[in-house]
């Protein structure tokens, strides 16, 4: 369809349309591409290790 006949609930606001382009997007990849991108110093590296060991181990229970 072309944008002359595009109905105005058709329209994707950019947001949304961010969301759609990463909807099937690896995982791990991701989180990957955000680790990079922060600067944790080693005591804020183990400190977030530790929640998300504990988190892991309490969804396992």
């Amino acid at each position: 369809m072309d944008e002359a006949n595009r109905h105005p609930h058709d329209a994707v606001s950019e947001p949304r349309a961010r969301i759609r382009a990463h909807y099937g997007v690896d995982e791990a990849e991701v989180l990957r591409g955000l680790v990079e991108r922060i600067e944790l110093s080693q005591h804020q590296r183990r400190q977030v290790a530790e929640v998300g060991a504990d988190y892991v181990s309490r969804v396992r229970e």
